[in-house]
């Protein structure tokens, strides 16, 4: 990234809307069937993390889980990094972040990517 060069990620075909973590180890991207989809920036694998559609993927401030929309959009949902459990988010969770999903998660560094199918 510090020579602001453009390259392809091996491994990440097909995959889109990349979220970093908090650390820079993983990216969080949403792939076919807009089911949300793990990368590990050292290794160059991906990980199919839900079997349900998902939208706007969202890191917690601590990297431990990814925030998402899931699809039709009834609900939001979160999954543990480590545990790959999906939970739903409770009420008062999203009421004390200003009912936003943006707002439930957080961005790592700042720093972009882009993806090619």
């Amino acid at each position: 990234m510090k020579t602001k060069q453009i390259s392809k990620l091996p491994g990440s075909q097909g995959l889109w809307s990349p979220r970093w973590s908090p650390d820079e180890r993983y990216i969080a991207a949403l792939g076919p069937g807009l089911r949300l989809w793990l990368y590990s920036v050292e290794t160059h694998t991906r990980t199919q993390l839900t079997v349900i559609g998902a939208g706007w993927p969202s890191w917690s401030a601590n990297g431990e889980y990814i925030y998402f929309e899931d699809n039709p959009g009834i609900d939001w949902c979160r999954i543990g990094i480590k545990d790959r459990k999906v939970e739903r988010v409770p009420e008062t969770e999203r009421a004390d972040n200003g009912g936003s999903q943006s707002e439930l998660g957080r961005t790592g560094s700042g720093r972009r990517t882009d993806f090619y199918a």
